[in-house]
Parts: C-alpha cells; sequence; structure tokens
C-alpha cells in the first residue's frame, strides 16, 4: 500500500517547487501537489482544503505559507490528520513592521502593475552559495509569473491577517516534523525556540545555511527527512 503525502507549496510555487524531490521516491510513496486556495483568509482556504481532502487522516506537508496553512488547517480539524511536517515556516503572526512592508508592496503593484519576481527578492530565498544558481532562479521566477497578480493579491491580503498558532499545535498529538535553515531570515527562530521547548514530542530539524527554498536547494536532505516523518511512531 502506498504512503500517499499532501503537499502545500509557499507563497507564488506550484508544483515544480517539488520536482526536485519527487524522483526520490519510489513506487511506495504518492507525492500529491496541492494549490493554495484563492481564498480571503486562512478560515476560507482551510474549508476549500476539507473538501477537497479525503475522508480520512491524511499525511500532510506544508512549506512556508503553505507551512502556516498546514497548521491551521491541523488545529481547526484535527481529525482530519494522520501527521505534520512543517517546512521552511514558522507559524506566527508578522508584527506591523512586516504587515506595513507587504501592504506596501500590494499598493506598488496596484499602482505600478506586477512586474515579476526581482533579484533581490530571490536573494532573500536562496542561500548565498545559489545566488547565481540560474536554474533554481528560473524556477522562481517562473512560479511567481504563472501565478500571477490574482494569487500574488490573495496570498498577501490572507498573510498580514495571520495569527500566531502555538497552543493549538502543542495540544495536537500527532507526529510533528519542523524542518528549516539555521539562517534562514524568514523564520522566526524565537517562534521555533518557543515550540521546541513546549512541544517535547515533535522533532525539529535545522539545516545549516540560509536556504528559505529547502525543496530545491536541499532536496536529498529534505527527501530524507519526510521519509523518517511519515514512519515515525508516536
Amino acid at each position: 500500500m502506498k504512503t500517499t503525502i499532501y503537499l502545500l507549496p509557499g507563497s507564488m510555487c506550484d508544483e515544480r517547487l517539488w520536482s526536485k524531490i519527487i524522483p526520490l521516491f519510489d513506487e511506495n510513496y504518492e507525492l500529491i501537489h496541492v494549490p493554495i486556495p484563492l481564498k480571503n483568509n486562512f478560515c476560507e482556504m482551510a474549508e476549500e482544503l476539507l473538501a477537497f481532502f479525503p475522508d480520512k487522516p491524511i499525511n500532510l506537508l506544508g512549506f512556508s505559507l503553505g507551512g502556516y496553512l498546514a497548521a491551521y488547517f491541523s488545529v481547526k480539524y484535527p481529525e482530519k490528520i494522520d501527521r505534520l511536517f512543517l517546512a521552511s515556516s514558522s507559524a506566527k503572526a508578522f508584527s506591523h513592521e512586516e504587515i506595513q512592508k507587504r501592504e506596501a508592496g500590494l499598493n506598488y503593484i496596484h499602482n505600478n502593475g506586477f512586474r515579476g519576481l526581482g533579484i533581490d527578492r530571490i536573494r532573500i530565498l536562496l542561500d548565498p552559495i545559489n545566488h547565481e544558481n540560474k536554474e533554481l532562479i528560473n524556477i522562481l521566477q517562473e512560479m511567481y509569473a504563472k501565478l500571477g497578480i490574482v494569487a500574488l493579491t490573495k496570498q498577501i491580503e490572507a498573510i498580514v491577517k495571520r495569527e500566531t498558532i502555538i497552543t493549538g499545535l502543542v495540544n495536537l498529538h500527532h507526529p510533528m516534523t519542523f524542518c528549516y535553515s539555521s539562517d534562514d531570515v524568514l523564520i522566526k527562530k524565537s517562534w521555533m525556540n518557543i515550540m521546541s521547548k513546549r512541544k517535547k514530542n515533535a522533532i525539529f530539524i535545522e539545516f545549516p545555511g540560509a536556504a528559505h527554498m529547502l525543496p530545491l536547494e536541499k532536496p536529498q536532505e529534505f527527501a530524507l527527512e519526510i521519509k523518517k516523518w511519515v514512519h515515525t511512531q508516536i
């Protein structure tokens, strides 16, 4: 019997996010990409996922924005989860300054149009060793361009409203793994430290470096942690 894993991608990411890890899984695994629902808030997104997922507990992996959504869904519908994997994601509310930056970016897009993913943003997403990696840069820019302004607007409008999820995750009794890079500037290490102290039965995997795009930048290591996770016993 195959082990099925549902994959929620990050902001402005499509199925190409998983292109380097899927070949690392044999016929005993089924990895299913699930696009981020284009809804106004995480409650509506979770409701759409509830209708999409099978009527049984699932293995749910979320990356970055998809990690927050996976955490939110798991807390809201714990009976629908078998195990949970959060990659490059701290399920934390944004600070006032972070919200202002994203709202300013949204206003800029509305006033000046959609111009694609710039090199400054790419350098935040990738480890410095990959700043000149044309293959990875092309993948990021192509995903961004394909999803376009509608997806970007919806995602920004939703994420500025997100709340910190700690207590709900702590109360879950499912096998849970948190996987992230030690110097990823998009990860809130303070949140991760709190979780590691309060969630004693969870597994925390910290890779060296600043890679945010773990499925693309560290596919071998990332795939290995996924396989460990799906075979973890409570």
